[in-house]
C-alpha cells in the first residue's frame, strides 16, 4: 500500500469517513492507524520514521483541536504529509486548521480545508500515483476532468504574481535545484495549465496574492497534478485562506511560506523519485544539526551572551 491514514483518536474515524469512501471508489488500498501525537508520541514517531521502509508514499494525518499529529509526523519523515483538520464543536475545525497550516520553516505539511476528507484522499492519490497512468486515469474519471499524459520528471511549476515574494521565489528555485528538481516560473493567466504541462511540470506551486479569489482552488479542479497553494497577503483576514477553506484537493501552506511550498513539492516528487527524496532527507538533517549547534552554544555561553552573539535583543529579534 502507498497511502497511510493516521488519526489521533478513534473518535476522528467517522468524521473523516469520506476519505475512506473516496479511496474505495478509486479502488486504491490504504492503511489506517490510531497514533496520538500526545498520548503515544514514541509509537507515532517510530511509525513515521518507518513509512518509507514500509512502502508508503504519502500520509494523511487527521486530528482536531490542538492538532499536532500531521506536523509531528512530517518532522519524522521525508514523505509528504497531508494535514486533515477535523471539525470541532466550538470553532468548526478552524482551530485545527490554524494549528496545522502555520508550520515553521523547513517542516511543511499540505493542509486541506476543515473536514475536507474527500479532498485529502484525492490529493493523497494524486501524489502516491503521480507516476502511474492507469490510476491517474481513474482519478480523472472520478473527478470528471480530462486525462493528460505526462512523462514523469522532477519538474515543478511556480506560479507567482506577487512582487513581495519575488526574493522568496528565487530562493525557492535555488532550493529546489539543490534537490535535483527543475523549477519553471509562470504568472497567472488563462493558459497557465497548458503552458506548464507543455514544460513537463508534474507538480504546481501556486502563490495566490488575491484574497477572496480561490485561483489555486479553481486550477486544482482542472488537473490531477498535485497543487500546492501559498496564501500571500499582509491582511489580517480569513479571506486569504479562500483556496484552503473550499473543498479543493489542495496542499495548503502557511501565509507567505513559499519556501515551505518548495520543500513540500520536493517531498511530493521525492515520493516518486528516490534521488530527490534522499536529498530532502539530507536537507532535514542539516536543519536539525543547526538547531543542535545553537542549543550547544546557548548552554555553553548563557542567555545574555547568546543573544549578543546572535545579534538579538532580549525582547525579540
Amino acid at each position: 500500500m502507498k497511502i497511510e491514514v493516521r488519526v489521533g483518536s478513534d473518535s476522528d474515524l467517522p468524521k473523516i469517513k469520506n476519505s475512506f469512501t473516496t479511496l474505495d471508489n478509486l479502488s486504491i488500498p490504504y492503511s489506517v492507524r490510531i497514533l496520538s501525537a500526545h498520548r503515544t508520541p514514541d509509537a507515532m514517531s517510530e511509525n513515521a520514521r518507518n513509512l518509507v521502509k514500509d512502502g508508503f508514499k504519502v500520509s494523511i494525518g487527521a486530528a482536531g483541536g490542538s492538532a499536532h499529529l500531521p506536523g509531528m509526523t512530517s518532522s519524522e519523515t521525508s514523505l509528504p504529509v497531508i494535514a486533515l483538520p477535523v471539525k470541532t464543536s466550538f470553532f468548526d475545525g478552524m482551530d485545527s486548521l490554524h494549528s496545522m497550516i502555520q508550520m515553521p520553516p523547513g517542516v511543511p505539511v499540505g493542509c486541506v480545508g476543515s473536514g475536507n476528507a474527500e479532498g485529502a484522499a484525492i490529493l493523497a492519490a494524486q501524489i502516491a500515483y503521480l507516476n502511474d497512468p492507469e490510476v491517474r486515469k481513474r482519478i480523472c474519471d472520478y473527478r470528471h476532468i480530462p486525462y493528460r499524459e505526462i512523462v514523469f520528471k522532477p519538474r515543478v511549476a511556480l506560479i507567482n504574481s506577487s512582487p513581495s515574494l519575488e526574493k522568496d521565489a528565487d530562493a525557492s528555485i535555488k532550493l529546489l535545484s539543490s534537490f535535483g528538481v527543475e523549477c519553471y516560473k509562470f504568472e497567472w493567466g488563462e493558459k497557465i495549465l497548458e503552458d506548464l504541462i507543455n514544460k513537463g511540470c508534474v507538480a504546481i506551486i501556486a502563490v495566490n496574492p488575491y484574497p477572496g479569489k480561490p485561483l489555486a482552488g479553481e486550477l486544482s479542479m482542472k488537473t490531477d497534478l498535485p497543487v500546492i497553494v501559498v496564501p500571500c497577503s499582509s491582511e489580517n483576514s480569513l479571506s486569504i485562506f479562500s483556496d484552503i477553506l473550499g473543498t479543493y484537493p489542495l496542499a495548503g501552506q502557511g501565509i507567505n511560506r513559499l519556501m515551505n511550498g518548495a520543500i513540500f513539492a520536493a517531498k511530493v516528487l521525492g515520493a516518486n523519485d528516490e534521488q530527490v527524496r534522499i536529498k530532502v532527507e539530507e536537507y532535514s538533517k542539516g536543519l536539525a544539526q543547526e538547531v543542535k549547534e545553537k542549543d550547544k552554544i546557548l548552554v555553553e555561553t548563557g542567555i545574555s551572551a547568546y543573544l549578543d552573539k546572535m545579534g538579538m535583543k532580549e525582547n525579540g529579534k
